[in-house]
């Protein structure tokens, strides 16, 4: 349960909780005036707007002592709007929306999910995740086809499959499967059809989806950690696991499940 006393977050999901609402208010903004921005509109923008969202969601950083890490991080937002509001212009996509609900099935189970952003080109559409950092974290994601959430987001923002991206805000850099979408992003599988990359990754949630919903309507449920992969991967040795996400071969962070088997998760 959740504590009722107030706690003050680490000071970087404070920068990170920051940044999103300053990037949602900016967009808003830029799709609102139908217009294309310069840097230096873009910079003024930044440096009347930030202290106001210092002064609203962020008076940690108001304390005394804290004048360089305010500036530090006007600074890196200046640059980072500018970058991807820039890429969003000159590749010619247009502002959908911001922090928009989407929802669709998923074999008959029902999905809801909230994309930072969505942009649109003629026929095309394009679903950009924020993150505030973790440039090398979600260039794996990429690379090992693990970015689920965002193949979720390309199936529920387009039937066709939306062009996908990371923007890493503290690096301003946008990291994709390709160069479809943005010129300048880090593309990491630009000789690979995306589209057959999320039909794969789209038909293996479905085939795990079915196979852990079986499971638990019978009644079982799979604890897994570094401790008992041998046993697990005997006990599914009939299964088809190639059709299905890789499973993890280390403990899992988050498994609320692990008080079943003592505190220590061992």
């Amino acid at each position: 349960n959740r504590s009722s006393i107030l706690s003050i977050v680490k000071e970087e999901t404070l920068k990170g909780n920051l940044a999103h609402s300053i990037f949602e208010k900016i967009l808003n903004e830029v799709k609102d005036s139908d217009r294309n921005w310069n840097k230096e509109e873009i910079e003024i923008w930044a440096e009347q707007q930030i202290p106001i969202f210092f002064e609203r969601e962020g008076s940690v950083l108001m304390m005394y002592g804290y004048e360089a890490e305010r500036r530090a991080f006007i600074n890196m937002m200046k640059h980072s709007i500018w970058v991807l509001i820039n890429s969003i212009q000159v590749n010619n996509w247009k502002i959908v929306s911001t922090e928009i609900d989407l929802s669709g099935m998923l074999d008959g189970q029902q999905l809801k999910g909230k994309a930072d952003l969505i942009l649109e080109r003629a026929n095309e559409k394009a679903v950009i995740d924020l993150k505030f950092k973790g440039t090398e974290r979600f260039r794996n994601k990429i690379k090992s086809r693990e970015d689920i959430q965002l193949v979720i987001y390309s199936k529920l923002a387009d039937d066709e499959w939306a062009q996908t991206a990371y923007y890493i805000i503290s690096n301003a850099k946008l990291l994709s499967r390709n160069n479809l979408a943005f010129a300048e992003a880090e593309a990491l599988m630009p000789e690979e059809d995306y589209k057959a990359i999320n039909n794969d990754i789209w038909n293996k949630l479905m085939n795990t989806y079915n196979w852990r919903i079986n499971q638990i309507n019978d009644g079982i449920i799979e604890i897994r950690n570094s401790e008992n992969l041998e046993a697990l991967e005997d006990a599914y040795s009939g299964i088809d696991l190639i059709s299905m996400l890789e499973m993890r071969r280390d403990d899992a962070p988050y498994d609320n499940y692990k008080v079943l088997i003592g505190n220590s998760g061992k």
